[in-house]
């Protein structure tokens, strides 16, 4: 049944099993306030996650909420 549904959505696997950019970065950004509470630097957290250490300024300062802007600062930094 569920090849049939995927077959007449036409739905790949890759699409299935891979997350939106928007997720990407929603995660992202959960991680670097989560990480922001221990007792870890921001480049630390920058290694971690593989942003850079701008980004996870940006962010934990609470400049960088809206999706789009975000999207556009990651961008580089994603690896």
């Amino acid at each position: 049944m569920t090849n049939k549904i995927i077959e007449r959505e036409k739905i790949t696997i890759e699409e299935l099993t891979s997350k939106s950019k928007t997720q990407k970065i929603s995660d992202i950004r959960k991680a670097i306030i989560i990480l922001a509470d221990s007792d870890i630097t921001n480049k630390e957290i920058a290694e971690r996650l593989r942003v850079s250490t701008t980004a996870v300024s940006k962010i934990k300062a609470g400049h960088y909420k809206n999706s789009n802007q975000l999207e556009k600062m990651l961008e580089n930094g994603i690896s």
